[in-house]
């Protein structure tokens, strides 16, 4: 059984963000099918009435503080050597040369490892031998980001035989994005085959309102323009079989397919478009708004809107005329 951790309701205290928003968040990461959801204790004070509390684990910033919720069955806390069942001791190894550092933790029954970036430059399925050798407990791995493989590692991890990995949405906080752990497995191990991530957009709307940050356009999952084509010879092949170009459909994370133009359009693309836009093409050469449809695409690197089509072909027309 594969389960997965989302800890972006543990990364979110410094933005201050308003109560409505994280009640609204907390309601979508539970309607995406996730195992579990882990906040903070201040998030917490703000989650009211949160209908999946067998969902929560919560942080805890002192072990301390655990008697305070006696409605909550599950915590982690850094470096705490409990031996409450309800505990899972979160420690911290950076790097491969830290692996030995964990062997304290040996006879804990829930440990849970962030940090490890560096482990797909090694001998990772070696370094996860040693990890399950030296924890005779129950093993959740959070694998940070800063190398870039966080996604890798977490889903090598469960293809490795393991169950639990904690991600984050987006990757906030420097670990592995959820959104991409839940596809990649949805591929590799069929995890919740039937499940909708249609609210995608709407979470990641949120954490940017939240955060003040704009997520990539071109982001693996949840970029709003990943499915964006410059029409040419793809535009063909993905009408006929779109699996060839696509690893998911995508409306399956609430995005859909649009061909645009672009560096790499063709005429007969630039003809479709003009017809769109009610343009009669055999006024123009349509080789001329092509190729300026070009230029104006490397120029801008990005895809053209239908306005600056618009534009050029004014442009072009008026040429004429004088």
């Amino acid at each position: 059984m594969v389960r997965i951790i989302d800890r972006t309701l543990s990364c979110i205290d410094k933005y201050m963000p308003e109560k409505e928003k994280v009640n609204r968040l907390a309601g979508l990461l539970s309607d995406a099918g996730l195992n579990y959801i882990e906040c903070s204790e201040y998030i917490y004070s703000m989650l009211g009435a949160f209908a999946n509390k067998e969902k929560l684990f919560l942080r805890l910033d002192n072990i301390e503080n655990l008697p305070k919720y006696p409605e909550i069955n599950r915590f982690v806390c850094k470096n705490v050597k409990s031996e409450n069942t309800k505990v899972v001791t979160e420690i911290q190894a950076n790097d491969l040369r830290e692996i030995n550092h964990i062997m304290q933790y040996g006879n804990f029954q829930n440990v849970r490892i962030c940090g490890l970036d560096d482990i797909m430059i090694h001998s990772f399925e070696n370094s996860f031998k040693q990890i399950i050798t030296k924890l005779q407990g129950h093993i959740q791995l959070c694998p940070e980001n800063s190398y870039d493989f966080a996604t890798a590692i977490a889903v090598e991890w469960i293809i490795f035989g393991q169950t639990d990995v904690v991600t984050a949405f987006s990757g906030i906080g420097n670990f592995a994005p959820t959104e991409e752990v839940i596809i990649a497995l949805r591929s590799e191990k069929r995890y919740k085959p039937n499940q909708s991530y249609a609210m995608f957009p709407e979470i990641k709307r949120i954490l940017e309102e939240i955060t003040g940050k704009t997520i990539p356009s071109k982001k693996p999952v949840i970029g709003s323009e990943i499915f964006h084509v410059e029409a040419g010879i793809h535009i063909d092949g993905i009408n006929k079989s779109p699996k060839n170009y696509e690893p998911f459909e995508p409306e399956l994370v609430g995005n859909e397919r649009k061909f645009v133009l672009g560096k790499h359009s063709g005429t007969n693309f630039i003809k479709i478009k003009l017809k769109e836009l009610g343009i009669e093409s055999d006024k123009l050469c349509v080789n001329e708004v092509l190729n300026q449809v070009r230029a104006k695409s490397i120029n801008k690197t990005d895809s053209l809107t239908d306005s600056e089509l618009i534009e050029i072909v004014e442009l072009l027309l008026s040429a004429e005329v004088s």
